[in-house]
């Protein structure tokens, strides 16, 4: 699959994860959960000459008493007692470029899809849920490592549900440095070789939910990541942030 299509999946599939969650965080979990849905993403691109993309998106989440299904994640709850639940994760992991994404990844080695596997814990402390995840590479691609703190809380007003949230996402070296490094034997005058480091990534984000009866919802997003100095001072990366926007509607069954 060459990169344009990857990203495409990614963009669709990372949408999914983010929009989705503003439907389920806070909320006890349902014997089963099925929710169906279309909508439209826009994210900009860090890498230089690299295009922007706006496409619609399909949307698909289930949960049962045990499984689930969100987006690029699927899982099996492990553990839950109380406030606490523990959940064994595997996450397909989109990112990646072909060099013929931009005319500046000429000469780059391809940088390949992959799957991460790991754990997550939320915690509801009486106001909002905190999740913290940690995954490793599955596959070889890159063995690295990502470490996923979030901390959001529900808002709801009448028809009207809100749900800011703020974190962070740290990327190990291995992961980060394969991802937005550039390799000796890709080094170009004005393409120098670079190493990065591990990287912290600050995020906030805004999920809102609007319940248009019983079955459908209207459900937007915006996203914000900052971007570690170790992966904006890459020859390769053109911007500092990640934003996304996205709208979309919503039937549950």
């Amino acid at each position: 699959m060459k990169a344009p299509d990857c990203q495409k999946i990614l963009f669709l599939f990372a949408a999914i994860q983010f929009l989705l969650f503003s439907t389920a965080m806070g909320q006890e979990r349902p014997k089963s959960m099925t929710n169906v849905g279309v909508g439209m993403i826009y994210r900009n691109s860090v890498y230089k000459k690299g295009d922007a993309m706006v496409m619609p998106i399909p949307m698909v989440y289930y949960e049962s008493k045990d499984f689930f299904f969100k987006g690029r994640s699927l899982g099996y709850h492990l553990l839950k007692k109380g406030q606490f639940s523990l959940d064994v994760i595997g996450e397909w992991r989109f990112d990646g470029y072909d060099d013929s994404d931009s005319n500046f990844l000429r000469g780059m080695d391809d940088r390949q899809m992959t799957l991460d596997g790991g754990v997550e814990l939320s915690y509801f402390d009486g106001w909002g849920v905190m999740n913290v995840s940690f995954v490793s590479d599955m596959l070889g691609r890159h063995d690295g490592q990502e470490l996923s703190l979030n901390y959001g809380k529900r808002l709801i007003k009448g028809k009207w549900t809100l749900t800011p949230a703020a974190g962070a996402i740290w990327h190990s070296h291995n992961l980060a440095d394969y991802y937005y490094g550039v390799r000796p034997n890709e080094a170009l005058a004005q393409r120098p070789a670079y190493s990065v480091g591990q990287a912290w990534n600050p995020t906030v984000r805004l999920n809102v939910m609007y319940k248009i009866n019983e079955q459908w919802s209207a459900l937007g997003l915006i996203r914000y990541e900052r971007l570690d100095n170790e992966i904006s001072d890459s020859p390769i990366v053109d911007d500092d942030y990640q934003i996304q926007f996205m709208a979309g509607l919503m039937y549950q069954f």
